[in-house]
């Protein structure tokens, strides 16, 4: 698990997988769970691909991580970011987009800190998205009809799911495991990555709006300074530090202390071009 720079060349062929992040936090992620890095490799003669990419490895597999351009997030950017990839790496087979999501909850009890693992349910692919569709109109007035939904994945990769499934259910997972490794190899990211005992998971009720500013004060209104500390951190410590911090605590659902490991769900993941913050 633990990375290192190997030394050995590879070829654009070499790579099979494509992993794909939305986000610079993601690809750290992503970066830190390779066992081996790879040395940068000469994009193409005459290339256009505007990527950025990570050579590694995980076990046999030859991997290639690209994250995003940075603040164009969304289907488009995306798939601007696959093909690209797939130009430059011609023999990739498979193709994987992980990252961080939103809960909504149900009966499955997804909490703060689980796995969620698409796979297909019932006619649906294992990838829907929620927000391209059409409007209907009918006795009970208009309605949205969903109408988007990505290619089932490969059926080796979903046999290979049931049989990780199955694996999950006799001895458990693996992922504690690979965090304490982080720990010993990346200790700078512990306190920012590994902190899943000290998650605050809080719902709100769903005609409750996050407010994500601070309130607006009077400009007579004295306002305390913050700490030296708070003021150097990050652009990005400071978006994370603060997710619900005005949020009025009153509006959230009372639910009893979850006492568990973290979990792994398999089943349907809705994606768009639009984040959901609240049900509003």
């Amino acid at each position: 698990m633990a990375a290192k720079l190997v030394p050995r060349a590879r070829t654009h062929g070499d790579y099979k997988v494509g992993w794909v992040c939305a986000q610079p936090k993601e690809q750290t992620a992503a970066t830190a769970m390779l066992d081996e890095i790879h040395k940068d490799l000469p994009k193409p003669p005459k290339s256009r691909d505007s990527n950025s990419y990570t050579l590694g490895s995980i076990g046999e597999h030859d991997i290639v991580i690209a994250s995003l351009p940075k603040g164009k997030g969304g289907a488009a950017s995306a798939a601007s970011v696959a093909v690209q990839m797939i130009n430059t790496f011609p023999n990739i087979k498979f193709g994987l987009m992980v990252g961080v999501g939103g809960g909504i909850p149900n009966k499955s009890k997804i909490r703060l800190g689980d796995v969620v693992v698409s796979s297909p349910t019932d006619q649906f692919p294992g990838v829907v998205q929620w927000d391209l569709g059409k409007a209907t109109s009918g006795e009970g007035g208009t309605a949205f009809e969903r109408t988007g939904a990505l290619n089932n994945p490969p059926q080796l990769l979903l046999t290979a799911l049931s049989k990780l499934e199955t694996g999950h259910e006799l001895d458990g997972s693996k992922i504690p495991e690979y965090l304490d490794q982080i720990k010993t190899k990346f200790p700078r990211l512990a306190t920012k990555y590994l902190k899943s005992d000290t998650l605050e998971d809080v719902l709100f009720k769903p005609e409750y709006a996050h407010i994500d500013k601070a309130p607006a004060y009077d400009d007579n209104e004295e306002v305390e300074d913050d700490d030296e500390d708070e003021a150097d951190e990050s652009e990005e410590d400071e978006e994370e530090g603060r997710a619900c911090k005005f949020c009025d605590k009153t509006k959230a659902v009372k639910r009893k202390p979850l006492k568990r490991d973290m979990r792994i769900h398999y089943g349907l993941i809705a994606s768009g071009n639009k984040t959901i913050n609240d049900a509003i």
